[in-house]
């Protein structure tokens, strides 16, 4: 059974080869070279991120990218900016970097695991898609990943300073990530009985937490506590993009067939559990199974973005090493939930089929599909193209233009200046036409008279019904070919 602050887990403490840990490195970078260059990502927000980070690259001034603000995300990728230049490979490199930080966070905290289980591990969150994309766009989803995997490994080495440090970093990385404070402080104060080390980790981290919160206040008081209106809440629709992106069919395939085969083995054997099997609650199985449950809070609250839920990965990967080493779980079980996670990224069983379910109303699967990386680099590049298509046509004069996703890289394909693109409206002058990412109703009632064009294939008419409640076709509308 795991003590006090002793390893990660009990046996042997072979290491892996620096060799094949340089590999795994390798590997990863080369992984992500074919995301780079593609925009900033999919996601708005990427693009809002490398527009506020680039402003205070260059002139020093902080703006949120978006509420409540993301500090240390911000100022992560304006040193890169500031470094290298601004640009979509440079964004996504220093999320790449975010990205291996995590990896080794992650190697570290496993470091007591027999070897072949600690590279397992570090490569399943390497290689699990989600990580996979975020740690190739420029938002904070790498950066927060690699800051509550290093409080993880802090708290793990019982040092509360580093541990308050990483609390604070992951709190401006993601205000949501503060309420990690709680396990970890009871983990400190009654699973090491440490009262000291608790009270220095609150300090430290309240400290480091504040400094980098101080941040956006100082644009907008105490308004920065808020988030952004949620578009809509649709708790069904949110868990299965959880379960498409997290997890998938080959991480539950694999699960039911472990327990099922478990629970053939104990009827067959007939024997009872040994009465001396130890309790799954030592403090570090109860302080990540905590971490895990209030990461869980900002999703519940808006359960829009799969993402919101990224941190749980490492969380859940090292559970699964804990409870293999205290014999709760076969390792052999643990390895085939470990690979099966990453071959999400290769393939995508199982998927529903958007388009029919949001024009025809019913379920309507695909058996096998290309994973969620090559996905998200199809529809990165298409992006693109349709920005750049959209950037070299005449848009019609006195009118409404709705563009959808490529909003943000037509303006980059424009020339427009990085830091002026955090805005979803922009007015022509030449040809007196507003361009919009999506037509709010308060904009359309004010430009009451403009007539409205929507880009043909961004599926805005289902979009604005289902967002904004309102319908393009009642309000007269026009479908515009653009690319």
């Amino acid at each position: 059974m795991l003590q006090g602050n002793t390893g990660v887990a009990k046996g042997g403490r072979s290491r892996v080869p620096i060799l094949v840990a340089i590999l795994l490195c390798l590997l990863i970078i080369a992984s992500r070279l074919p995301l780079l260059p593609l925009g900033f990502g999919v996601d708005d927000d990427a693009w809002y991120m490398a527009a506020a980070a680039d402003r205070l690259a260059t002139t020093g001034e902080y703006t949120m990218s978006r509420v409540p603000g993301y500090p240390t995300a911000e100022l992560w990728y304006a040193a890169a900016f500031r470094t290298f230049g601004a640009s979509p490979a440079v964004g996504n490199g220093a999320a790449t970097v975010a990205g291996l930080l995590a990896v080794l966070a992650l190697a570290l905290t496993l470091r007591e695991a027999p070897a072949w289980l600690m590279l397992l591990g570090a490569g399943a969150l390497a290689f699990h898609p989600a990580f996979w994309v975020a740690s190739a766009t420029t938002l904070d989803f790498a950066v927060s990943v690699a800051t509550i995997t290093a409080l993880v490994l802090a708290l793990f080495r019982n040092a509360p300073v580093f541990a308050g440090i990483f609390l604070g970093l992951a709190t401006g990385a993601r205000i949501t990530n503060g309420l990690a404070w709680f396990p970890a402080v009871v983990y400190l104060g009654f699973g090491l009985r440490d009262r000291r080390g608790a009270t220095v980790f609150t300090l430290v981290g309240a400290t480091f937490s504040l400094a980098l919160l101080a941040l956006p206040f100082s644009r907008a008081g105490l308004a920065f506590l808020g988030y952004a209106p949620a578009l809509h809440r649709d708790y069904v629709i949110g868990l299965y993009k959880v379960f498409r992106e997290m997890f998938g069919a080959p991480v539950l395939l694999v699960t039911v067939f472990l327990m099922l085969r478990a629970a053939l083995r104990r009827r067959s054997e007939r024997r009872p559990a040994p009465a001396d099997k130890p309790a799954l609650t030592t403090p570090r199985i109860l302080l990540v199974a905590g971490m895990a449950a209030v990461l869980t809070v900002p999703f519940i609250l808006l359960p829009t973005d799969p993402y919101y839920l990224l941190g749980l990965v490492p969380l859940v990967i090292i559970l699964l090493v804990l409870a293999s080493e205290e014999g709760r779980i076969r390792r052999s079980s643990v390895a085939w939930i470990l690979t099966a996670m990453v071959t999400l990224s290769m393939v995508s069983i199982g998927e529903v089929d958007v388009e029919a379910w949001r024009h025809e109303h019913r379920i309507r699967l695909h058996a096998i599909l290309a994973g969620r990386v090559l996905q998200d680099r199809v529809e990165r590049t298409e992006i693109l193209r349709r920005a750049a298509r959209a950037a070299s046509a005449v848009l019609p004069s006195h009118s409404i233009v709705i563009l959808g996703r490529p909003f943000s890289p037509w303006l980059y394909a424009r020339g427009t200046p990085l830091p002026e693109l955090k805005t979803e409206t922009i007015m022509l002058h030449s040809t007196d036409t507003l361009v919009v990412r999506i037509l709010r109703p308060e904009l359309l009632e004010r430009e009451r008279g403009r007539h409205v064009y929507y880009a043909a294939g961004e599926d805005l008419p289902y979009l604005t019904r289902r967002i904004l409640g309102y319908s393009l076709a009642d309000i007269g509308a026009t479908r515009l070919v653009l690319w």
